[in-house]
């Protein structure tokens, strides 16, 4: 009697209205059908590159999804799947919402270092540069060159200072830009917006900074919350390092924003 209440239950989970437009992407991807896929998740639109590049994928790469449980709480709710495409089954979970009586998945704002499907389909109808490895890793190569030019740029500004930082995150551009003698370096490629100044630096002098190699000079991200990117962000310090650090580096490495 038992197994047969539990088996009904996982039947009525699979068969919720809220696990349509996982079921959706599934078959989505499966057929190749890459705007069935930007249907299924608030904000996703057709991003054509990507389509493109999803459709080269090999006929063998498809996946099966079974349901585990759906925690449902008024226009929202939480889905455990188990995802199979070769070898050992991988659980997700996914959260979705109900707008106008129409479910959707919630997309993820980044992808974590150990990516998942439906998080990576998220990233991708969203932001795109999911599928294109390549590109993903030129973005981050010219972030990290963007940075050290803007960074080389503030240490030409403070010699023509007296070593003082005279910077605010607002007046940055129009400060270092005669040293940088372009605009688009003061943006990141991998976020598309501009890297923020450290304005605990304001109006310090280069002499006050205790840790340069761990003090913050420009951050992707905003009030002192980095942004990562594929488990990534690029952060210049007052030494004139430029480095990549996945969440783990920032914990263990102890960033300074107070000089």
């Amino acid at each position: 009697m038992l197994t047969t209440a539990i088996s009904a239950l996982i039947l009525l989970q699979s068969d919720s209205p809220a696990v349509l437009p996982l079921r959706n992407v599934i078959a989505g991807f499966n057929e190749r059908n890459y705007a069935k896929i930007a249907a299924q998740f608030v904000g996703g639109k057709l991003i054509p590159e990507e389509a493109d590049l999803m459709r080269r994928l090999g006929p063998e790469v498809k996946y099966s999804m079974k349901v585990i449980s759906v925690k449902l709480s008024g226009n929202a709710g939480r889905i455990i799947v188990q995802l199979k495409q070769a070898g050992k089954p991988e659980q997700e979970t996914v959260n979705v919402v109900r707008s106008s009586g129409q479910w959707q998945i919630v997309p993820a704002r980044d992808l974590a270092p150990n990516q998942k499907l439906f998080e990576m389909f998220g990233v991708s109808v969203t932001r795109g540069g999911v599928f294109d490895q390549g590109k993903r890793a030129k973005r981050l190569s010219d972030t990290l060159s963007n940075a050290k030019v803007v960074a080389v740029g503030i240490n030409l500004y403070l010699s023509d200072n007296a070593n003082k930082y005279s910077l605010t995150a607002a007046t940055i551009r129009v400060a270092i830009l005669p040293y940088v003698k372009n605009v688009k370096v003061f943006f990141s490629r991998t976020t598309g917006r501009p890297f923020t100044f450290n304005n605990r630096l304001t109006e310090k002098n280069l002499v006050d900074v205790a840790d340069p190699a761990k003090t913050v000079l420009l951050y992707e991200g905003s009030k002192e919350k980095l942004t990562f990117t594929d488990g990534k962000t690029v952060v210049a310090f007052t030494d004139g390092q430029v480095r990549t650090l996945t969440p783990a580096e920032v914990k263990s490495s102890a960033l300074r924003w107070k000089p």
